[in-house]
């Protein structure tokens, strides 16, 4: 009989019968044995550098399976002892605090099973880290190898009690129905749609050569559609795009959808049906795209006015994009609005409920929804509008400071400013060089440091006077700040009202009244900007910043244009390059470009590109595009986008091997947890750096162990192998070093290269547990610690520094180089 999986995209709610069943005999279940937890042993914050007890020992490969009663020294010095938990009446075990959860796991034979933890942020598995379950969502099922006899479980904490579950993989490769990511199909629309699936690999080997076919019940349609499975690396997940067929041809609400995973034409599966909504073009719905970002599939929700139809309108509409709240979908923060008339209302996802606090890929996903929001919907640029609540609050204040040029007002509800203010920013010793470094690095999540840019937009603040969540002194603040500079400013405190006081508090009359009478005035005369990094905001009307004399200080321009004698002068500070957009500013009256004057020298205006020769001199000239721009400036992070590529090392020990593959794979499983991602993992024998050149790399190992390194980092100044590291000239033989890099892709003018690896395996295992996919964490450029850092914080950081223009070392920005 066949058996048939069906998912109902409406609720999300999953009701699955069994998969092909795999032919291998039944293995008796794993024993779970005694369960040991231990209290906070370091400092954990939004921080390149946390300290942790026992992410020091699993670094040196020093962690031995601890008994009841078992002490562990902090890195302050208190003393701490393993204890004995039980499981509850559900198998549930007692949240881990903050601390460590120690079992074993026995089996009688090797055998490969699905891991469902909850409760924990990671799990080292022998060893070996895998995700976790950070927020208890219910979404971690991972494909795991248990050797005969005892394995050890060593899980970091999470949020809500801890749970351990197995279950045997249904086949070897196969399509898991958890955590899709699904859009509404909109009636009439005959255009392919993609929908993000997750395919699980459960052997040892790579697998390709795989394909989803999907097939819709409407044979009047182009109804059945294939799509090519990337590589899998060995015990893997990943969400891969797939496509379905156009919408059908029916009055019906609802469709259905089968999916099959098939290998050589022969399907491996019995049919999984989706049931998706039709809607309207006219209704609220969901719409999916293929982010830039990972190639991945995310979606955003619509309330389109009363009258949208499927074409694109013919006049501008107003647009509104709207930042939902912690643990909050898209769709709902969309759902919450009525509909307006010429008002498109769309709901970016953070990339997750949780995500990124608007912040990193959060703000890259709420850009790239704006971006294809214009393109449906033919939006007006003069009538865009930022708004969003809680933690969207923050997104609306964060992006609303680095991209004030694209909206005419922002509405900040129940919003909070920046990590320092709430939910714990990265704390360094700025005594030290490296201290003030790291936290430079950090201005990234300084939103004060660009309050001028609220300037000329109009700001509606919003929050509940009885708010126990976030309190009503984040309001208060920001209103004292800006109330009394601002001409299109409006502040209320609703009475009694506490975090969510209904869909009113989003759907707030006043805020869309200021909305209708605010404008972007897309000649602006007077242009005050201001970034701390060009790579994440350049422009502003016809200024752009294209590069920093010191990274990741405020670079500012203030720029007006005299038309009465037909001048633009320019005050720039911390800027090394800048462009303007002259063109603006020619009529039948001023036939030709204005004249420029930056500070007081006078410029040709017959070049649009500034560059500043020394610190009162300016040339026309554009820049190099070999050198740091906006399309690629650095640091670190920067380098996890354009549909990024991990690239694993093959050419070192065993042991340096394992760990790149391991790390790539934990690495990919944390984007999927926190950003809904999906990263492609390709051996180095299986790069050719000739294809693909503008994508990012993401390099796993050192000179060694990946044959990749040669071709793309070859003259790179800082040069990582086993046992060895140099920084130009300088040199060291230790093989304990972590090393986190960006650098530029040969032949790209935008793709990166991020290394992640060490100068040897304790290096490499160093870099393990090091957040750089915790929003608020930022890195510079390039970063090398010791062991010591999970002891001594900032002190562990034996040297770090942004790159010169050029991508040369810049004796000005190294801090700290080993001897």
């Amino acid at each position: 009989m066949t058996s048939r999986i069906l998912i109902t995209v409406a609720t999300f709610i999953l009701s699955a019968t069994p998969l092909l069943a795999r032919a291998d005999a039944p293995v008796p279940m794993p024993k779970i044995g005694q369960v040991l937890k231990l209290d906070r042993v370091g400092i954990g914050r939004r921080s390149t550098v946390n300290t942790d007890s026992i992410e020091h020992a699993m670094a040196l490969g020093l962690f031995a399976p601890p008994q009841a009663g078992g002490e562990v020294i902090a890195p302050e010095g208190t003393i701490h002892l393993w204890e004995v938990i039980s499981p509850d009446e559900d198998d549930n075990y007692p949240p881990i605090g903050g601390g460590w959860a120690f079992t074993t796991v026995t089996v009688e034979q090797d055998s490969t099973w699905i891991f469902r933890g909850r409760g924990h942020r990671h799990v080292y598995i022998n060893d070996e880290p895998r995700v976790g379950d950070l927020y208890n969502l219910g979404i971690t099922s991972i494909p795991i190898r248990l050797h005969k006899g005892e394995n050890t479980f060593l899980f970091k904490s999470g949020r809500g009690s801890l749970a351990l579950a197995f279950t045997p993989p249904p086949a070897d490769v196969f399509i898991e129905t958890r955590d899709p990511t699904v859009p509404d199909y909109i009636r009439a629309d005959r255009s392919l749609v993609n929908v993000g699936i997750i395919i699980t690999n459960a052997t040892d080997q790579w697998q390709s050569g795989y394909q989803v076919r999907t097939v819709s019940a409407d044979s009047s349609i182009r109804n059945e559609v294939r799509t090519a499975v990337p590589m899998l690396p060995p015990y893997s997940t990943k969400k891969i795009p797939v496509q379905l067929p156009p919408c059908p041809s029916t009055d019906n609400e609802t469709t259905s959808v089968s999916l099959q995973l098939l290998k050589n034409d022969t399907a491996l599966n019995d049919p999984i049906e989706f049931t998706l909504k039709i809607r309207n073009s006219n209704q609220k719905h969901s719409r999916t795209f293929i982010s830039s970002i990972d190639g991945s599939v995310q979606y955003f929700g619509v309330t389109p006015p009363p009258d949208a139809t499927l074409e694109s309108p013919a006049e501008p509409h107003a647009l509104l994009l709207t930042l939902h709240g912690a643990s909050v979908q898209g769709r709902g923060q969309s759902n919450a609005y009525a509909s307006k008339e010429g008002m498109y209302i769309v709901a970016p996802t953070n990339r997750r409920p949780f995500g990124f606090d608007w912040e990193d890929w959060g703000r890259l996903d709420a850009i790239e929804v704006l971006y294809f929001a214009f393109k449906l919907f033919n939006a007006d640029p003069a009538q865009t509008y930022l708004s969003g609540h809680s933690m969207g609050g923050h997104g609306t204040w964060s992006i609303g400071a680095y991209h004030a040029g694209r909206f005419a007002a922002i509405a900040p509800i129940a919003g909070w400013r920046d990590f320092w203010s709430y939910g714990g920013g990265g704390e360094f010793d700025t005594s030290s060089e490296v201290g003030r470094l790291l936290d430079r690095a950090a201005n990234a999540s300084r939103t004060l440091l660009m309050k001028d840019n609220y300037s000329d937009l109009g700001v509606y603040i919003l929050h509940g006077d009885a708010d126990d969540n976030v309190p009503p002194s984040q309001a208060r603040f920001m209103r004292d700040l800006l109330a009394n500079s601002h001409d299109n400013f409006a502040y209320y405190e609703a009475p009694g009202a506490g975090h969510w006081w209904g869909n009113k508090c989003v759907d707030w009359p006043p805020i869309f009244s200021m909305f209708g009478h605010s404008r972007i005035n897309p000649k602006p005369h007077h242009v005050d900007f201001t970034t701390v990094d060009p790579a994440i905001s350049s422009t502003r009307a016809w200024v752009t910043i294209q590069q920093q004399v010191i990274a990741r200080e405020p670079s500012r321009v203030i720029a007006e244009y005299d038309a009465e004698n037909h001048t633009v002068r320019i005050q720039p500070s911390n800027t090394a390059a800048l462009s303007l957009d002259l063109t603006l500013f020619v009529s039948d009256d001023h036939p030709g470009l204005p004249d420029v004057r930056i500070a007081k020298q006078v410029m040709d205006s017959a070049g649009a590109s500034f560059t500043r020769i020394d610190s009162g001199q300016w040339s026309t000239a554009e820049i190099n595009p070999a050198h740091k721009s906006p399309a690629r400036g650095g640091p670190f992070k920067d380098a996890f986008r354009n549909n990024m590529l991990a690239v694993v090392g093959t050419t070192g020990t065993p042991e340096e091997n394992a760990w790149a593959l391991a790390k790539a794979r934990y690495d990919a499983e944390t984007f999927w947890y926190r950003g809904n991602g999906s990263i492609d993992i390709i051996r180095d024998t299986d790069f050719d750096p000739a294809n693909e050149p503008d994508r990012s790399i993401i390099l796993y190992g050192n000179a060694s162990s990946n044959a990749s390194w040669q071709p793309l980092l070859a003259t790179s100044p800082i040069q990582i192998s086993s046992g060895h590291s140099s920084l130009d000239a300088l040199t060291t033989d230790r093989n304990d070093l972590a090393v986190l890099m960006a650098r530029p892709r040969p032949n790209s003018e935008t793709a990166m290269i991020a290394v992640i690896g060490g100068s040897g395996i304790t290096g490499m295992r160093l870099t393990n547990q090091f957040p750089y996919f915790t929003s608020g964490v930022h890195y510079p450029d390039w970063f090398i610690a010791e062991p010591d850092i999970y002891l001594k914080a900032d002190a562990g950081v034996l040297a770090a520094g942004f790159f010169e223009l050029d991508w040369s070392l810049g004796k000005s920005s190294v801090i700290g180089i080993p001897e």
